[in-house]
């Protein structure tokens, strides 16, 4: 019986290996050295060191976490937006207060970029993050280290947005590139079966990973939800929130644009 269990264990060990390791695609994507010769560090999406303090927003001293990806945001999603620093300073403090808000921001490596969580039709939250092919069956899905809600957004808002980041990095590069970096942002192995199927998804799969990208996800996020849902149209879930980072982070209107600029401001020093 032991011995039935321990080769039972062993196969679905293979198995696992098999659907996150083995090569069923081993031909790297065509243009994968171009962004990495663009993106530099940033590629890996490992940690920018620094000395510096961390930063306070709204009054709250960012944690150790927080922090290493606020910095992240501003060395590796900042430079590389369309538009002058003010302007992009100012989106990417919309979008990184809304990560902030949601609690994605604690989070590090891998598991920011795998971030998936989907409220479904019994009307709980069901954390998907160690299943990067799930698609979630209901439109209420927050995924990436944008924290976005990616079925909000339809094909032709993720086309425009890849368009524009396309051709602000390189123009030989397409949407199968963003989405290999993304894969791999989320450890997926190169040539493996989870990154294959990233690269090649299609649908609402497609957009989860799009929205997961991070030049994509805060670029999409910025505009079109906290712009238009927190700023114009004042929706309370902008401001609620029983969690101490909606507390600590917005809390109320004050309290965003507070958070909000203090954001913009360190995303202009740097």
């Amino acid at each position: 019986m032991k011995l039935r269990k321990t080769l039972r264990t062993l196969a679905l060990l293979s198995l696992t290996v098999l659907s996150f390791g083995t090569s069923f695609d081993a031909r790297a994507y065509g243009n994968t050295a171009v962004l990495k010769s663009i993106l530099k560090e940033c590629y890996s999406g490992a940690a920018i060191p620094s000395t510096e303090e961390n930063p306070t927003v709204n009054g709250h001293a960012l944690s150790d976490e927080e922090t290493q990806n606020v910095r992240w945001i501003g060395r590796c999603v900042l430079p590389f937006l369309s538009g002058t620093k003010p302007e992009k300073a100012e989106m990417l403090a919309k979008a990184t207060w809304w990560a902030l808000r949601e609690g994605n921001l604690g989070l590090t490596g891998a598991k920011i970029h795998r971030y998936s969580i989907c409220h479904g039709r019994d009307d709980r939250d069901h954390v998907k993050s160690k299943f990067p092919l799930y698609v979630c069956p209901t439109d209420t899905w927050q995924v990436g280290m944008a924290s976005g809600q990616a079925m909000v957004y339809d094909e032709k808002t993720y086309s425009a947005k890849v368009h524009d980041v396309i051709e602000n990095l390189d123009p030989k590069l397409d949407e199968k590139d963003l989405l290999a970096w993304t894969a791999e942002l989320a450890g997926a192995i190169p040539g493996s079966n989870i990154h294959t199927s990233i690269i090649h998804s299609k649908g609402r799969l497609k957009r989860s990973w799009l929205a997961r990208n991070p030049l994509v996800g805060f670029a999409v996020i910025g505009k079109a939800a906290v712009e238009q849902q927190c700023y114009i149209q004042k929706r309370d879930w902008c401001f609620k929130g029983s969690y101490p980072e909606a507390k600590n982070y917005s809390g109320s209107k004050k309290g965003m644009i507070k958070a909000v600029g203090d954001l913009e401001n360190y995303f202009l020093g740097h």
